[in-house]
């Protein structure tokens, strides 16, 4: 596969068109991590947005100095690092992401992808509207995970 193929395979990229995904394009890198390698720490400065194209991400959270809990697997043509465009204060990463695989992925550097979304209202909205989408669905994850665990503790 071309670059501009897996980049018309990611979810967050949906209902671009060509040209739209042709400018995204020349504002996209590719990154490899090995199993174990960090991407981003939570409290870190959220500088980029990535997008699975091999492999598997897991963002964790920080519990206390001792303790994590897994909140999400984020596999092919998934997205994460969402706080480098949506955190309009501090922008900060609000958990641990760490390759459990060896694993591909874009990067696009927030303030770059800003100015893309800024210049291009047609593309900033779509774009914008797919993130509201994956925010919904990790919120409708996290209120289930939330519920499965109170339901335990009952």
């Amino acid at each position: 596969m071309t670059k501009f193929t897996d980049l018309q395979s990611i979810k967050i990229l949906s209902d671009l068109n060509d040209t739209i995904l042709k400018r995204i394009e020349k504002i996209t890198n590719i990154k490899t991590f090995k199993a174990g390698d960090y991407i981003f720490r939570e409290n870190q400065f959220a500088d980029s947005l990535y997008a699975v194209i091999e492999g598997k991400i897991t963002l964790e959270l920080n519990i206390n100095s001792s303790s994590q809990c897994r909140i999400k697997d984020v596999f092919p043509c998934e997205s994460f690092g969402i706080s480098a465009i949506v955190d309009t204060g501090k922008r900060s990463y609000i958990a641990d992401a760490y390759a459990v695989e060896d694993s591909k992925v874009f990067c696009w550097e927030g303030g770059q992808l800003e100015r893309l979304l800024y210049e291009d209202h047609e593309l900033g909205f779509l774009f914008m509207r797919n993130v509201a989408k994956v925010l919904k669905r990790r919120l409708r994850d996290t209120r289930a995970q939330l519920a499965e665990g109170l339901c335990a503790i009952q």
